[in-house]
C-alpha cells in the first residue's frame, strides 16, 4: 500500500502517457524479436538459415509460440487465483484507468518477457529488450493495473525459461 501512496504522489500526466504507451506496446516485443532474429540468423550458432519463407518459420514461430502459451497460462492462473486490481480495491488513490479483469500474474510482463529468452546470446539486443520489458511490468505498477507481486510472477515465468535455455547451452 505504501509503494501505491508513493507511486500516487510523483503520479502525473506526463508519466501516465509514458507508462501507458509503454504498456500498450508491449506486444511488439516478440515482433522485435523475431526481427532481430532474423537479422542476426548468421549469428547464431546451430541456426543454418536461407532467404525463403519455409526457412523463416523456424525462427519466427518458437517466438510466437512461446507468447502463445504465455497468454494461456496467464489466462488460465488469473481465473484460478481471481486477485482484484489495485485499482479496483485501493480507493482512495486516483488511478488513469481501470480494467475491470483479474490481477494475478501481469500477463503484460509475462508476454514483454515471453520472448527474451530466444535473444540470449545476442547480448546487446537482449538487454534493450530487457530494460523496455521491465519499463511494462513498472509502467503495470503505476498505472495501478497490478501489486508487484502479480509483475514478479510474471518475471518469473520468464527466469524458468532462461535457466532451461542455459542448461541447453551448457549440454552443447
Amino acid at each position: 500500500m505504501a509503494l501505491f501512496n508513493i507511486i500516487s504522489e510523483i503520479s502525473n500526466p506526463f508519466l501516465d502517457g509514458v507508462f501507458n504507451l509503454i504498456t500498450s506496446s508491449y506486444f511488439l516485443i516478440p515482433v522485435m524479436v523475431a526481427v532481430v532474429l532474423l537479422i542476426e540468423k548468421d549469428k547464431i550458432k546451430n541456426i543454418n538459415i536461407r532467404t525463403n519463407i519455409k526457412s523463416v518459420i523456424p525462427v519466427i514461430l518458437p517466438v510466437f509460440l512461446a507468447v502463445v502459451l504465455t497468454v494461456i497460462a496467464t489466462t488460465v492462473i488469473k481465473e484460478v487465483v481471481q486477485e482484484d486490481r489495485p485499482c479496483k480495491v485501493i480507493q482512495d488513490i486516483n488511478f488513469p484507468f481501470c480494467q475491470d479483469s483479474n490481477s494475478f500474474p501481469s500477463r503484460h510482463t509475462a508476454i514483454a518477457f515471453a520472448a527474451l529468452p530466444f535473444l540470449v546470446y545476442l547480448r546487446k539486443y537482449f538487454v534493450i529488450l530487457l530494460i523496455y520489458a521491465t519499463m511494462v511490468g513498472i509502467g503495470m505498477i503505476y498505472l495501478g493495473q497490478h501489486y508487484p507481486h502479480d509483475v514478479l510472477a510474471g518475471f518469473v515465468m520468464f527466469w524458468n525459461r532462461i535457466s532451461v535455455f542455459a542448461e541447453k547451452r551448457m549440454d552443447c
